[in-house]
């Protein structure tokens, strides 16, 4: 889960280093938008040996085009290939989810961005307060309500911990969450927190009265067809799932658990519904849902009027997507990655191209970002000569 993203990057300094891959952005004409041989060539010739990955899986959406491709194996000598029915943990990216879900509910009045997370705690529960002023949902949703990374009472070092996630209930969380006192100000200073988006998915399901599941269930996965993307796989799912494996190559022989964190860390999915997704945040597929996703793409908080700008390393906060400003020849960029049990996913989208990308690799691999935007840049430069 990405709450441990930032332990893996240190680790990962002294050999991680990024890439300049110089190819010209000249493109075969295609039956679409998208230069699949190239691509294909590319990762398979570079990005996934690079990865060290048993497997790997992309997906791409430019305007009506998609592309799918899966790489090496989905568990380690199984000659297996990822396709787009292989199940994976995604991780923090479940964020982009709960983040969407809030989005729907502003869109449907049911709760407001503005609203005191006060309002939807158990009885008896009380929110900490600085100087008068609330954490609200907002807050939670760009990881400015002051909260701590992850529960302190937890074990959170990776190096001693990594086979196992030590998870939380709500009855381990509230009476601490009662007692927390503020260091800040809501809404001004910057702390990625998976407790945070954990509260924030829990209260629009108390809202609802549903359990995190539902509340996905209800509002994504089936009005949408999504229908690998759970917090819960059943069997035929768990047959679907990849493996996953550490840094250091072992197997992680179970996934971690997620109970009260499940709205920040704890869905699976496939590369076929992650491909909708894509979809549905760009307007290819439904337009109500993408009216409502613009609530969930619009910058809320920025880096330059943080109190600690310097802790956040992209322009602006939107409701769980970062927000990277026009750059190497992309426009607006969205992005969200998460690292749970082995497993790293990142999803990209350009809203103003219509062009978004996933992938997923079976072993962490933090550097793959500069190559997604690569790609990126290679499909939107076939894109205008298609056009």
């Amino acid at each position: 889960m990405t709450r441990y993203i930032r332990l893996g990057s240190r680790l990962l300094l002294g050999f991680c280093l990024t890439v300049l891959l110089w190819l010209p952005l000249v493109t075969q004409p295609a039956t679409g938008s998208i230069p699949e041989d190239k691509i294909s060539d590319l990762v398979e010739e570079f990005i996934f040996p690079m990865s060290t990955a048993p497997g790997m899986i992309i997906g791409i959406v430019s305007g009506k085009d998609v592309y799918l491709a899966g790489f090496g194996e989905t568990a380690r000598g199984s000659g297996v290939k990822p396709n787009g029915e292989t199940v994976w943990q995604i991780g923090s990216v479940s964020k982009v989810f709960t983040g969407n879900i809030l989005a729907a509910m502003v869109a449907s009045k049911t709760v407001g961005l503005t609203d005191p997370v006060q309002d939807y705690l158990p009885e008896g529960m009380s929110a900490p307060i600085y100087e008068g002023r609330p954490i609200t949902l907002l807050d939670l949703a760009t990881h400015t309500a002051g909260l701590p990374r992850g529960l302190p009472t937890k074990n959170s070092n990776l190096e001693e911990n990594y086979l196992v996630n030590d998870y939380y209930m709500a009855d381990e969380f509230y009476p601490w969450f009662d007692d927390y006192e503020l260091p800040v100000k809501p809404g001004v200073y910057y702390q990625y927190s998976n407790i945070g988006f954990a509260l924030l998915g829990q209260s629009l399901a108390r809202k609802e009265s549903l359990t995190y599941g539902k509340l996905v269930q209800k509002y994504i996965s089936q009005p949408y067809g999504l229908k690998d993307t759970t917090v819960a796989p059943n069997q035929d799912q768990l047959k679907r799932k990849a493996s996953s494996y550490w840094m250091n190559g072992k197997e992680i022989p179970e996934d971690w658990v997620f109970q009260f964190e499940q709205p920040s860390g704890g869905l699976y999915s496939t590369g076929n519904d992650l491909l909708k997704f894509l979809q549905l945040n760009l307007g290819l597929l439904d337009q109500d849902y993408y009216s409502m996703s613009k609530i969930a793409h619009a910058a809320y908080v920025y880096q330059r009027e943080l109190d600690n700008p310097l802790a956040f390393g992209q322009g602006a906060m939107a409701l769980s997507w970062e927000v990277q400003y026009p750059a190497g020849g992309l426009s607006t960029l969205l992005n969200k990655n998460g690292w749970v049990s082995g497993f790293n996913t990142w999803v990209m989208i350009l809203p103003g191209e219509q062009i978004g990308i996933f992938s997923i690799t079976n072993k962490p691999f933090l550097c793959i970002d500069s190559h997604l935007k690569l790609i990126l840049r290679m499909v939107l430069a076939s894109k205008r000569s298609y056009h």
